[in-house]
């Protein structure tokens, strides 16, 4: 038995909160849970309160004090978020209501997952998420978690193949409706994508989401707790934690890399880059080094439409960012038909970004230092994967193997 489910066993039976290492002691005493540690108390104080970190209101267990812990009741207000931890503290995860019954999910399970495409990379255990639901009557009609890191699910749907996982906390009862709530706030309003027909997920701004937070506040009606009662997994929660650092550690490591290649060879990773995107005509224009056009390719859409593509390619050191020179240059020297990508290790200056965005103008793909190393991992370029059987027990699994 793992151990959060014979903490929730002993605290099911009990007659109030119990301290952290009385739990432990009746957990091991009564043979529900075995340990070899010295301190199975601390250990078990950390599974308990990542639990309810990760989960918030959907979380079976609640905090009574300091190393103390009980059964979470329907009425017990919402934990307060955890502090973010990828630079991202809250998402909207927008669904269309005649494809997805939200609040029907809900009322049968508090846990599900997500299409998580876009951003994927800083998806973190503890972020906020507000579902919006479009249609008619668009709004927030609940809140949650995530509740997993993002992860390739076995068969892509319409929405795409990375799933993340989320913990529904509470429904919002009344709904903040576009039209009646959302479009009346100046700062909510202000955030694209409450207001359009946009995408499935996209992150918030922290003024936003603090703001939402005390919109809601008086809304909220928490989900039954007892609906999760086996759904959080701390082995699974490490190996999530585990594989992201490696992510993380790889994708810094290459990063590093590409900032002391030799001018000529970054602009042969980029290319390689391009081809397995997709591009094809992929060549390196010879001569000038990170000067001018380094590469140059061809976007050609089912045979029908060809896009020329001219890339720059700078491997710069951290800190030595790409200023808007650089983009004016190279929109100056495209050719009316075709598109513009600067490439870089480090980053973009505030006046590049600017630039790039002046009105009535081309504008030029910028990928940065970190986008980069994100396309190279995705794509497999300079680093190499393994596969990782992860067994877990699935009572319904067994289920359906004896009915067969």
């Amino acid at each position: 038995m793992k151990a959060s489910d014979a903490a929730y066993e002993v605290l099911s039976h009990s007659a109030g909160p119990l301290h952290v290492k009385d739990l432990a002691e009746q957990m091991v005493s009564q043979g529900l849970w075995q340990t070899q540690g010295k301190t199975p108390w601390d250990t078990l104080s950390a599974i308990l309160g990542a639990e309810i970190n990760q989960l918030g209101a959907a979380s079976r267990f609640a905090r009574e004090g300091p190393n103390t812990f009980r059964l979470r009741q329907p009425d017990d207000p919402i934990p307060p978020l955890a502090g973010p931890n990828s630079g991202i503290a809250a998402w909207m995860f927008q669904g269309n209501p005649t494809l997805y019954d939200l609040l029907g999910g809900i009322a049968v399970g508090s846990l599900t997952n997500y299409a998580m495409n876009q951003h994927r990379d800083h998806a973190a255990y503890g972020q906020r998420i507000y579902f919006f639901l479009s249609g008619d009557k668009a709004g927030i009609y609940a809140v949650g978690r995530v509740s997993s890191t993002a992860y390739r699910a076995e068969q892509a749907n319409e929405f795409g193949v990375w799933k993340v996982d989320v913990a529904f906390e509470a429904t919002v009862d009344p709904p903040l409706l576009r039209g009646a709530d959302i479009a009346a706030d100046p700062l909510l309003s202000s955030f694209g994508p409450f207001m359009g027909r946009m995408g499935t997920n996209f992150p918030i701004p922290a003024d936003v989401s603090t703001h939402v937070e005390a919109v809601l506040a008086t809304r909220l009606v928490p989900v039954d707790p007892t609906k999760t009662s086996s759904h959080f997994d701390p082995a699974a929660y490490a190996l999530d934690q585990a594989v992201a650092a490696a992510r993380k550690d790889a994708k810094d490591q290459l990063l590093d890399h590409l900032r002391h290649l030799d001018p000529p060879v970054f602009e042969k990773v980029v290319l390689l880059l391009l081809d397995r995107l997709g591009y094809e005509d992929v060549s390196v224009l010879g001569g000038s080094g990170d000067h001018g056009i380094d590469v140059h390719a061809v976007l050609r859409y089912r045979g029908v439409a060809d896009v020329p593509t001219s890339v720059q390619a700078k491997r710069y050191a951290a800190g030595n960012n790409v200023d808007g020179s650089v983009i004016g240059r190279l929109r100056g020297s495209l050719p009316v038909q075709a598109h513009g990508i600067v490439v870089t290790t480090s980053d973009f200056t505030k006046g590049a970004y600017t630039e790039n965005a002046l009105p009535g103008l081309k504008p030029i793909a910028l990928i940065n230092g970190a986008q980069l190393v994100e396309l190279l991992v995705d794509l497999g370029i300079g680093v190499e994967k393994r596969e990782v059987e992860v067994i877990r027990f699935a009572p319904d699994q067994l289920a359906d193997d004896l009915a067969t």
